[in-house]
């Protein structure tokens, strides 16, 4: 058995594990509803995803993030990546595998002479989209999860949409990664794939995204994530929408959708940052 087969094994393993923790909650039939029974998280007041739009967001222009001294920094998502992909019987995951963390894809927010550096650990798809904004549902999620060395998470947000001409040039590669994995349990490794390929060409800019404090949008819903949420949606091809469109649950059933229902802001602070001013 070589490496990529021990890791598929293992990742399989682990895939065993959470559905296993994972039964009690379910998307289907209004389950979402019910996840608050068993994870009273999941009805705190700061729950994600929410609704944005700029009317609802404090403008944060870019001479007022020059005075704060922020700055978002992107580094190593260039670098070619090796990982697994996964079904987990919620979503389809890929699970990034570092040799050594500090060649990992990190976000760094600087902020009042504050710094904050964020690994990229893995990144997973909902559909339709779990945000809305400006009352516009998106046919496809990606949440880039990230975390720092004191667990704390932030999740970078993109939208794709299929009203489009050339799908991204990373999703090609995800697509037909997600038609290897159709069934719960599933799962194949991924090779120097970069995380780049992924994002907004324009993501440096630290401009065209919502900003905000909220929660994980899966039980245990805890509350203690940052969101950054892109506001311009990549292209996607309707024949790689459809490859997450059959995916299957974990009781193989097919599922249809892993979208949360959209959460009440209740007053907390949304910031939108202007790529202008």
């Amino acid at each position: 058995m070589n490496i990529w087969e021990l890791l598929c094994f293992f990742t399989a393993l682990y895939a065993a594990v959470v559905f296993a923790q994972e039964e009690d909650w379910k998307y289907e039939n209004n389950g979402t509803a019910a996840w608050g029974d068993a994870y009273p998280a999941c009805r705190g007041t700061q729950q994600s995803p929410i609704p944005l739009t700029r009317d609802g967001a404090k403008l944060w222009w870019p001479s007022m993030q020059r005075q704060a001294g922020f700055r978002i920094d992107l580094q190593n998502y260039g670098t070619a990546q090796q990982g697994v992909f996964v079904n987990d019987g919620k979503s389809v995951a890929l699970i990034f595998n570092y040799t050594d963390i500090s060649s990992a894809p990190h976000l760094i927010i600087l902020n009042n002479g504050s710094v904050a550096s964020y690994s990229l650990t893995r990144l997973h798809f909902h559909w339709p989209s779990e945000h809305w904004i400006y009352n516009q549902r998106y046919p496809l999620e990606m949440h880039m999860t990230h975390r720092d060395d004191n667990n704390n998470t932030l999740v970078l947000s993109i939208l794709f949409t299929t009203e489009c001409s050339v799908p991204s040039d990373g999703m090609q590669t995800v697509a037909a990664a997600v038609r290897r994995v159709k069934h719960s349990g599933d799962s194949v490794p991924i090779e120097d794939f970069a995380p780049v390929r992924l994002l907004p060409p324009f993501l440096q800019r630290d401009c065209g995204y919502y900003m905000f404090p909220g929660s994980l949008t899966t039980p245990p819903c805890s509350q203690d994530v940052l969101w950054l949420v892109h506001e311009v949606p990549l292209c996607i091809g309707r024949s790689q929408l459809e490859a997450f469109q059959n995916v299957e649950r974990a009781d193989g059933g097919l599922l249809a959708s892993n979208a949360r229902p959209l959460q009440a802001v209740n007053g907390r602070q949304v910031l939108y940052l202007p790529c202008q001013h």
